[in-house]
């Protein structure tokens, strides 16, 4: 007896779609989504876009405003800071972890190594999804789905606040080599020396990323 996959449902399909558009640009921050312009652009019904904009909601990308409706937000510097605070606590813990059981850290180096490959003028949302996937196989090799639940559920913010990142014209081979130097703390077994590596990595680019925020106002 053979299993049918299930089919994607129109509100999935909705929130990839969305997903990608806000991620790109294609709606910028403070702009409002309206819900009969987009449910007519889509042909699908308004309750199966308001499921979508209610996840996309969850995910951090969008942001409601009671009688106002639904909103791409315009982060500020406060966000951002909040949101890498969140990041450190979470991937420097499962850095610890994945050493401490001596995990397998071969997804996490194919990341590396698709980063060290890339020419300068690769996407940008194709290097920072490289970029977070490493980071993710490093959360995943702690062995906690817990931890790997709650990045993932805060993946589609980050990449959000890391789209800004292109202005500072980082070179995708860059990150790869901070990236490398992380991995190969992990590899050597000493926790302490990867939990640095991987603080100093991520308040790095934090600092670098702040500047293109303006503070909460």
């Amino acid at each position: 007896m053979t299993e049918e996959l299930g089919r994607v449902t129109t509100v999935d399909a909705l929130v990839t779609s969305l997903r990608q558009r806000i991620l790109s640009g294609a709606f910028p921050a403070g702009s409002k989504l309206q819900e009969v312009p987009l449910s007519e652009s889509y042909g699908v019904g308004r309750y199966s876009l308001r499921g979508a904009l209610r996840i996309l909601t969850d995910e951090g990308l969008l942001r409601y405003e009671q009688n106002r409706g639904v909103f791409v937000p315009s982060l500020a510097r406060e966000d951002v800071e909040d949101l890498f605070r969140f990041r450190a606590a979470l991937e420097v813990e499962a850095a610890r972890l994945a050493v401490q059981s001596n995990a397998s850290l071969a997804a996490a180096e194919a990341m590396v190594g698709r980063l060290e490959s890339m020419e300068l003028d690769v996407p940008w949302a194709e290097a920072t999804t490289a970029d977070l996937g490493f980071h993710r196989e490093v959360v995943r090799a702690a062995g906690s789905m817990r931890l790997l639940r709650a990045f993932t559920a805060m993946s589609s913010e980050l990449q959000f606040a890391l789209a800004r990142s292109q202005e500072l014209y980082i070179d995708p081979q860059r990150i790869g080599r901070e990236h490398r130097e992380i991995l190969e703390a992990l590899k050597s077994g000493d926790s302490q020396a990867a939990e640095a590596a991987l603080r100093y990595h991520l308040e790095v680019a934090s600092q670098e990323l702040f500047d293109l925020f303006d503070p909460a106002t």
